[in-house]
């Protein structure tokens, strides 16, 4: 057990200063970081999705630094190893990140207005039903590629082109989960 928790702290480590390493530098001078990532986060998971759908999203990364089971920060939750995948090494979005002002401003500003938003709002009690810890694109095979919390999260519920989940096990470092 606590080789599983070492190796899980040298592999959030790398991860974090291998983003950092990379990290664009942020578009609006009055956008703080928190809001810069989720930002970036929201357009690389869901930019072409509906705006609720990009809400809930952003949600689930507030209301997992919330979580005791993850990370207690925005940047330790989006970079969280194959948690989020538009953060993901072979994910075709993690090269477009530092080009998001040029790629595709609008989406861009639209997703910084709505990580502005749900920052504002308060925490959702825990047992709220806006209160999703995961979520999967519902395109997703899970035959093909199984979310190991998929099976057991309760409260799925759709919106847009996701399924989102009130709450799931605690996540895996393992690459058999790469999204959120």
């Amino acid at each position: 057990m606590l080789e599983k928790i070492i190796l899980l702290g040298i592999t959030l480590i790398m991860a974090i200063m291998a983003h950092s390493l990379t990290f664009p530098p942020e578009p609006s001078s009055d956008a703080t970081r928190d809001e810069v990532l989720i930002a970036l986060t929201v357009w690389g998971e869901a930019r072409g999705s509906t705006p609720q759908d990009q809400i809930a999203i952003a949600r689930v990364i507030r209301n997992r630094v919330a979580d005791p089971r993850f990370p207690n920060t925005v940047q330790g939750v989006v970079w969280q190893p194959y948690q989020f995948s538009c953060w993901n090494d072979n994910d075709p979005n993690r090269s477009k990140l530092p080009r998001v002002l040029e790629l595709d401003p609008h989406a861009y500003n639209r997703a910084l207005g709505i990580a502005r938003m749900v920052l504002a709002e308060p925490a959702p009690d825990p047992q709220s039903k806006n209160r999703f810890l995961n979520y999967h694109a519902v395109t997703r095979d899970l035959a093909k590629h199984p979310n190991h919390w998929a099976h057991h999260g309760r409260g799925k519920t759709r919106i847009g082109g996701h399924y989102f989940y009130l709450d799931a096990l605690a996540p895996s470092p393992s690459p058999s989960s790469p999204s959120a």
